[in-house]
């Protein structure tokens, strides 16, 4: 786990968990979780990018949302051999 500190609109600083992940798409299908530990509760979603065996990257055709500590990644066309490559900011 990783920490950042983040500026409020009002200029205080306060620190907040970042996190990480890598993931193999092991089957297709239109939707992927990904579940962060080191985040209990993601206020945002700093990137998602999915990366095919050819080492193409792109982003996700469809919506990205999150609950507590969960991304889910809709896209129409996920393949055996991507790799989601995501990282979100929260509280820990």
């Amino acid at each position: 786990m990783s920490q950042i500190n983040l500026q409020l609109s009002d200029g205080t600083i306060r620190p907040c968990a970042a996190d990480l992940a890598v993931v193999a798409v092991t089957a297709g299908g239109a939707t992927k979780t990904v579940t962060f530990n080191n985040v209990k509760k993601i206020q945002v979603v700093k990137s998602v990018s999915i990366t095919n065996s050819s080492n193409v990257r792109r982003g996700a055709s469809g919506a990205v949302t999150f609950d507590t500590n969960v991304l889910t990644i809709a896209d129409a066309s996920f393949a055996n051999g991507d790799t989601i490559v995501a990282e979100v900011i929260g509280y820990n």
